[in-house]
């Protein structure tokens, strides 16, 4: 079943239904990527300012994966992606939020005017927005 408690083609009828998502106050779900030595000192920063005006359960701070650290080493290139990859499993199935964003620990979010501006836009329709690649990631790599 999608969020909205709709059954995937193919289910045998009469399948219960899960219902609507009760009417949310909380519209965004804030998946922040960090990992580095400094990062332990950005959090605090981040608390202390724009993350504030987030319930704390808004604020989802990406962790480590012991199969990705295995795997891929530290958290950059594919190790980062497999971090953020294992993330997005663990927090897919929760309810309440209709957009995630996923952010740097070095980026500063104006979080309640990201949320009033997803306010105006269809969160039914499925869609990403944002800027691909990293900037200037260094040795002419973008």
């Amino acid at each position: 079943y999608d969020a909205g408690g709709v059954p995937p083609s193919g289910a045998a009828p009469g399948a219960p239904t899960v219902p609507r998502n009760p009417p949310r106050h909380r519209d965004l779900l804030v998946l922040l990527r960090s990992g580095r030595d400094v990062s332990a000192s950005r959090l605090g920063s981040i608390r202390e300012t724009w993350a504030g005006s987030l319930h704390p359960d808004q604020l989802v701070i990406m962790g480590g994966d012991g199969g990705c650290a295995r795997r891929y080493g530290d958290n950059h290139q594919e190790g980062l992606t497999c971090l953020e990859a294992s993330m997005h499993v663990r927090i897919m199935n929760r309810t309440g939020y209709d957009w995630l964003l996923v952010v740097d620990d070095d980026t500063y979010v104006f979080a309640d005017r990201l949320s009033a501006l997803l306010g105006t836009l269809d969160a039914d329709r499925r869609a990403a927005y944002g800027s691909p690649g990293c900037g200037d990631c260094g040795n002419g790599r973008v």
